[in-house]
């Protein structure tokens, strides 16, 4: 809701400070992913000064997803593919546009409070991650749990390429990252390059009652 948003929100202005003294002293670079543009401008101040401060510590990288979206983050990356690389451009070049450049692909992704569905996080990023659901809300999650998942984390065996595929239907077996390439690549024909879908404002005229700002 607005509220909650709203309480976000001034939790980071008031725990931000702390965050960014920590992450020096345990040599953290902190990142925020996401929709810049929706922040209030006191927020921007706060998430670039914390990413000036924390810019050239090198132990750990702590991304933030603040007013992020997956389907933003790839419609945001299209509309900065260069125009002689749309029918060319590989995986690797495009992951180089995401708002995740600086930073390897999740291993492991843990959803929280009961949900079955990773909610639009990292799409792209996500499709050979394994993951985890528990029934415990984010605020009392605790370190034993942590280190039980990463005890049945280390059982999995991981396959990657040809193996990990989705099956679309009436299309066989289609390899994911392949096909949002070539929906790229479509969507340059259909709309002359620039695509000016915005995903939060689609989902608004579905589901009115929807409160737009998301962390």
């Amino acid at each position: 809701t607005k509220e909650e948003v709203g309480y976000l929100m001034n939790l980071l202005r008031e725990v931000m400070g702390r965050t960014v003294k920590e992450a020096l002293e345990n040599d953290t670079r902190l990142i925020f992913l996401g929709e810049r543009e929706r922040l209030a401008p006191d927020i921007l101040r706060v998430i670039e000064d914390a990413e000036q401060k924390t810019r050239d510590c090198a132990l750990f990288t702590f991304g933030i997803a603040l007013s992020y979206g997956g389907r933003a983050e790839i419609i945001d990356a299209i509309h900065r593919v260069p125009k002689e690389k749309f029918e060319t451009i590989t995986e690797e070049e495009f992951s180089k546009l995401l708002w995740t450049k600086e930073i390897p692909d999740p291993d492991l992704i843990i959803r929280t409070s009961g949900e079955q569905r990773i909610s639009g996080f990292l799409p792209w990023q996500s499709v050979y991650s394994e993951l985890f659901f528990t029934d415990t809300l984010w605020p009392a999650f605790t370190r034993e749990e942590f280190d039980g998942i990463l005890e049945e984390y280390a059982k999995r065996q991981r396959r990657f390429g040809v193996e990990y595929r989705v099956r679309a239907a009436g299309l066989g077996a289609v390899d994911y990252r392949a096909a949002l390439l070539k929906v790229t690549h479509q969507v340059a024909d259909m709309f002359g390059r620039r695509v000016d879908l915005q995903p939060h404002d689609r989902l608004q005229e579905h589901r009115p009652g929807l409160a737009k700002g998301r962390v």
